[in-house]
């Protein structure tokens, strides 16, 4: 379980230019797939009046992906600051620019592995 306090839910990045300002994450207990719709519906909040998105999945490897929905050089997701970036295995400025013109690109940020999917 990962454990969300308020010494450890805030979060800023940076979406295609835009700045979400700090996040404030709901505090409680999660299993990784359980923060995945706190961390997006969070994000995507703080961008609602850009337009912007992004979706947050979990990659193979454990990994939280932040993915924005913009591609080619206009796309770029960038984790800034805040406390909960230990706890969710980012240490701050992790940035993705996509240089690509495809519309199959997308910009992401991978943090290290932090946790293991629980079976349900």
């Amino acid at each position: 379980m990962i454990a969300i306090g308020s010494t450890n839910n805030t979060l800023a990045l940076s979406i295609d230019g835009l700045h979400t300002g700090m996040i404030t994450l709901r505090e409680g207990s999660f299993t990784p797939l359980q923060l995945l719709p706190e961390l997006e519906s969070q994000i995507n909040t703080a961008l609602a009046l850009s337009g912007q998105g992004i979706s947050v999945t979990l990659a193979d490897d454990n990994r939280l992906v932040f993915t924005s929905g913009d591609f080619g050089r206009s796309s770029e997701v960038t984790v800034r600051h805040g406390t909960a970036l230990e706890t969710l295995g980012f240490v701050g400025n992790e940035s993705d620019l996509d240089r690509t013109w495809s519309a199959r690109s997308l910009s992401t940020v991978r943090p290290r592995p932090r946790w293991a999917v629980a079976s349900s």
